[in-house]
């Protein structure tokens, strides 16, 4: 979602022609600051709120969840500005690397990605294992798997948009992600999906669009990771730390 509309090679980071040649532009300084402002307005609301008196009223609750809503909005709406923006002139070679060979709506685009991060977990693997140490590798949950959970009214609300910007991305790949992973697994790689960790739960654990979770989303993830862990060292009988 980042790298395509700047022709960036897939393999690249993540905002790669943010990261290297265009920081002195004052456009990109100008939408990346915007970001940054909201996000403090937010926690400086966030920390406001949550003071007394005001973490005891309903009203005064109601209105910050308004405001977080409201700004929420706004940060994914910078953000969209900060993806889409062309910088003027030829883009040098340094940023978009061979360029991306796949078309706007390509799903071999999503094909390569998820082989390539397989790759990449394998490649782990066998370096954590040459010398050993042991790899663990764990694929988040994201509220626009279907079926993945159960979203409550909160969520709906505040995690939830069809329109935002990194939906897709989840939507056509997580898929390609999960399966990839059951091959990783019969090729020895201690992978655990947990995509489907919040599945029948109905309290709110995402805090955002994208795919953030909260505090409690956070124990029940850590818990899960915890248990595989746990399961896997006691089946190889690791001897506890003294």
């Amino acid at each position: 979602m980042e790298n395509q509309p700047k022709d960036v090679a897939p393999a690249f980071p993540r905002n790669w022609y943010a990261r290297v040649g265009l920081i002195p532009d004052p456009t990109l300084q100008r939408l990346a600051g915007q970001r940054t402002m909201i996000e403090w307005q937010r926690a400086q609301f966030a920390q406001r709120f949550s003071g007394r008196p005001w973490r005891y009223s309903i009203t005064c609750q109601l209105i910050w969840r308004l405001i977080n809503g409201a700004l929420i909005r706004r940060s994914w709406q910078a953000t969209r500005a900060f993806v889409d923006y062309e910088p003027a002139g030829e883009t040098a070679y340094v940023i978009t690397g061979p360029g991306d060979p796949f078309g706007d709506d390509d799903p071999a685009r999503y094909a390569y990605l998820a082989d390539l991060w397989a790759r990449c977990s394998r490649l782990l693997h066998g370096a954590c294992r040459a010398h050993g140490a042991r790899y663990y590798h764990f694929l988040q949950p994201n509220q626009y798997v279907e079926g993945s959970k159960p979203l409550s009214d909160e969520e709906r609300e505040l995690a939830h948009d069809e329109s935002f910007v990194y939906r897709a991305g989840a939507v056509k790949g997580h898929p390609l992600l999960i399966e990839a992973g059951r091959q990783l697994v019969a090729d020895g790689v201690a992978f655990t999906d947990l995509t489907r960790v919040f599945a029948g739960r109905t309290q709110t654990l995402y805090r955002d669009t994208c795919c953030h979770v909260n505090d409690e989303g956070n124990r029940l993830i850590a818990e899960a990771m915890a248990r595989t862990i746990a399961a896997d060292i006691q089946s190889r009988n690791v001897p506890p730390i003294p």
